[in-house]
């Protein structure tokens, strides 16, 4: 019997609601990552913990309750992924403490690639992905794209020159790290991806750059 391949319908374009003032708010704060520059670790926490505390105490009482909290989040009081968001960025700053454009690689894959995702994802619709039908091509695509431009320039801004990193390593880096982070977004899953992602990025970025160390010269 033949059986015809039934593939995921288009998905509907169009950004919803206060959506895309979310997803603005989302990379905007990727922003701060470039400040690891001349940060030590000491005040980047201090960094994350005050975004955390604006976030709780004074960004929902200024607009985020009207411009970018979701209706469900306005029912509970709090923005539950807002606060995954900046927690994560929390525990990036003490996980790589002393290796501060790790934080920022991942910081803009986070920021950029998966608020860009998000953009392009429902401002375009498109065809969905195979494995996941709350998900799109053009969305992913975007996430490589704009998450591995993000991290290769951070890579390039945050690490010390003395490490000997130039820009075809950082933009290899920047694109597989993306590129992991990517394709963990794209699964289904319950978990929010403000963790998810952080998390593919702790774990991968410290294994691409074993194999592929930081200067060419080294590897």
């Amino acid at each position: 019997m033949n059986r015809e391949l039934v593939l995921p319908e288009p998905r509907k374009s169009g950004l919803k609601g206060n959506e895309l003032v979310r997803k603005l708010y989302h990379i905007s704060a990727g922003g701060l990552a470039f400040l690891l520059r001349y940060l030590s670790w000491h005040q980047t926490l201090i960094l994350a913990v005050v975004s955390i505390l604006l976030n709780v105490l004074v960004v929902p009482f200024v607009g985020g309750r009207r411009w970018f909290w979701r209706a469900n989040e306005r029912t509970q009081g709090y923005s539950h992924g807002i606060l995954l968001y900046t927690g994560s960025v929390l525990v990036l700053v003490l996980v790589f403490h002393d290796a501060p454009w790790m934080t920022a690689a991942i910081w803009g894959v986070l920021a950029f690639g998966d608020g860009m995702s998000g953009i392009v994802g429902q401002a375009f619709g498109g065809r969905r992905l195979p494995w996941n039908a709350k998900k799109s091509w053009a969305g992913s695509i975007a996430f490589v794209v704009f998450g591995g431009v993000a991290a290769a320039v951070l890579l390039l801004w945050t690490a010390d020159p003395a490490l000997g990193l130039n820009v075809g390593r950082a933009c290899l880096l920047g694109f597989l790290l993306a590129l992991v982070c990517g394709a963990v977004e794209s699964l289904p899953s319950r978990l929010d991806d403000n963790v998810t992602i952080p998390l593919a990025g702790a774990i991968s970025l410290p294994l691409l750059t074993f194999f592929l160390p930081l200067s060419q010269s080294a590897s």
